[in-house]
């Protein structure tokens, strides 16, 4: 039980990507929502990568960058993806962090 105890392993910090054109409503709240309590960034995919940050909303602000900057980045986990993004998941491994979940605004 020491070992357990002892165990003191940092969880690697996600690099959260909203995928999204809305500026309101579930997707960008849950997003912002998990960028606060884990403090993670967020980042979304733009023609030109900007070095300053904007304003996400919910005190959060969100960071645009090149799709070859995005892949570059580790850990990613995607929170949003609608039909304007979709031509940009090809780019990111198989294996990436996607949450899924269903919007009925959306069928």
């Amino acid at each position: 039980m020491d070992i357990i105890n002892s165990f003191n392993s940092e969880p690697k910090k996600k690099n959260l990507l909203y995928l999204a054109k809305p500026i309101y409503g579930g997707w960008v709240t849950f997003t912002a929502h998990l960028s606060k309590k884990y403090d993670y960034p967020i980042y979304k995919i733009t023609k030109r990568t900007e070095k300053s940050k904007r304003n996400y909303g919910y005190d959060c602000s969100y960071q645009n960058l090149e799709i070859s900057d995005i892949i570059k980045l580790d850990n990613l986990l995607i929170t949003a993806v609608d039909k304007h993004y979709w031509e940009y998941l090809k780019f990111f491994p198989k294996k990436i962090e996607l949450l899924k979940y269903h919007n009925r605004n959306n069928s």
